[in-house]
């Protein structure tokens, strides 16, 4: 009797010590992420408002989250995200080790030729690096509480934040369907994510001749999409979310 009575209350608990667990990576993550707007803060005041540039050298890609924002971090900790623990991706010292929980907002979906996150479109920076993609100025930025800063990725060399690199198997979303997202203005939030696949396809907005595609992925609401947008209410950004959804078939429409 005591045995089947224990049995009873174990499989009651252990739900809950599961989600009570999950809450805690979850709140753990978002504090993370409002450190990263912070250190992301004193960024922008040492640099003359300008936001943080990637560049490639050699093959190589240097990412924001990766090169440039240690020194104003305060803790390595805060770059990973305590529901990812993937290995083998670049780290801090260069070497290989776990990867990083956050991307930096290179752009909605193509960095290399959008322009529309918090980065311009890549150039050629000879005698400095391979190529360059200069950070924006945060005076670019027509609405800072509604475009991303950093977020939950799945990106590894890049760490990028955008549709493409949310996609990692079932439990993509790993926060219990949903990803943390830190905005300029410094807010966090988390947002629902749904899975969907996207037909390859020609995509028009920026580089016209590029054909892009793509497979599954975890995605925003069609609103919440504009966030990867410097200027959420541009011509641009309208085009490339009208372009998504309307070559994307969701998990329940199919």
């Amino acid at each position: 009797m005591v045995i089947a009575i224990i049995a009873i209350l174990a499989a009651i608990l252990f739900p809950v010590f599961a989600q009570a667990k999950e809450a805690a990576k979850k709140t753990t993550c978002a504090s993370n992420l409002r450190q990263l707007g912070n250190a992301e803060a004193l960024y922008l005041a040492d640099h003359d408002d300008a936001y943080q540039p990637a560049y490639v050298s050699e093959g190589t890609y240097g990412s924001p989250v990766r090169n440039q924002l240690q020194r104003y971090a305060g803790s390595d900790e805060i770059f990973y995200c305590p529901g990812r623990a993937d290995a083998g991706c670049m780290n801090l010292d260069g070497g290989q080790g776990r990867c990083y929980g956050y991307g930096y907002n290179w752009g909605f979906y193509n960095p290399w030729d959008d322009g529309i996150g918090l980065l311009k479109p890549v150039m050629p920076a000879p005698g400095i690096h391979d190529f360059i993609l200069p950070g924006k100025p945060g005076s670019e930025l027509t609405a800072p509480s509604t475009t991303f800063l950093y977020g939950d990725t799945w990106s590894t060399e890049e760490y990028r934040l955008a549709v493409f690199e949310q996609w990692n198997g079932a439990g993509s979303a790993r926060h219990s369907g949903r990803l943390n997202y830190v905005y300029a203005d410094g807010h966090c939030k988390s947002l629902a994510q749904r899975h969907g696949v996207t037909r390859p396809d020609q995509y028009v907005v920026g580089n016209k001749a590029r054909t892009h595609e793509i497979g599954e992925g975890d995605t925003l609401s069609p609103t919440d999409l504009t966030s990867y947008c410097s200027a959420p209410e541009s011509s641009d950004c309208t085009q490339i979310v009208a372009w998504f959804l309307a070559n994307t078939t969701f998990d329940n429409e199919k």
